[in-house]
């Protein structure tokens, strides 16, 4: 009975060896409320948001393109839109070190048409643009709160899987939002780095954050 026993739980033991070097590849290749609840794990729930966990060729090709500039790990996107995505901007460093010439940022720019509709309604979304940016650049900080704003930017704190995270709504482009013109904008912090997923349109706000949360389970591997 005691062989039975550890025979189980050597079982047990291999199962969860082989589940992290799963996690490990997929690591390898990605590149690493209370207010608000995030309970968005969940493939059913995934699907009522139109997100799902089976990431495109063309993601996983646009963060391998990445890395090979970007000084630094590049996580990929692990929660994608579902349907068809377009890549939008050949990937590369946002900024630079002045002197060093070392990428302090990358950026991901995709479309995917299925985030012009949520619950039943449309949603001006840009052709359904959604990016993700992260980087060392302190000026990453600078895209929520750009110089020549002429309207409200309004904000609201989160906590993603026990990350403290902002929920930033921008003002459209006409109105001085700059790059995130009209965009639902999430950023968190990791390490001295600034990450912000954000998707054209204030209604895909819980699709935005189930994004992001994606992101965040999979920095904590």
């Amino acid at each position: 009975m005691v062989w039975l026993r550890r025979a189980g739980w050597l079982r047990v033991m291999v199962s969860l060896a082989l589940l992290a070097a799963g996690a490990a590849t997929i690591l390898l290749l990605s590149g690493r409320d209370q207010r608000r609840q995030d309970g968005l794990a969940t493939d059913s729930r995934l699907a009522a948001l139109g997100l799902t966990r089976n990431v495109p060729a063309v993601v996983r090709e646009t963060c391998r393109m990445s890395s090979r500039q970007y000084d630094g790990v590049v996580f990929c996107p692990p929660i994608v839109p579902v349907g068809p995505i377009k890549r939008e901007l050949r990937p590369g460093p946002v900024s630079s070190h002045p002197k060093r010439r070392v990428p302090l940022s990358y950026a991901l720019d995709f479309s995917s048409p299925s985030l012009e509709r949520f619950g039943g309604r449309s949603l001006n979304t840009n052709g359904g643009h959604w990016t993700f940016e992260a980087g060392t650049d302190p000026t990453l900080r600078l895209q929520i709160r750009p110089p020549n704003v002429q309207a409200p930017i309004r904000t609201e704190s989160l906590s993603i899987s026990g990350r403290p995270a902002t929920l930033t709504f921008m003002p459209p482009y006409d109105k001085g939002g700059g790059y995130y013109g009209g965009h639902v904008v999430v950023m968190w912090s990791e390490d001295g780095a600034t990450y912000q997923l954000s998707i054209h349109g204030h209604g895909n706000a819980p699709r935005a954050i189930a994004m992001a949360k994606g992101l965040i389970e999979l920095q904590d591997r």
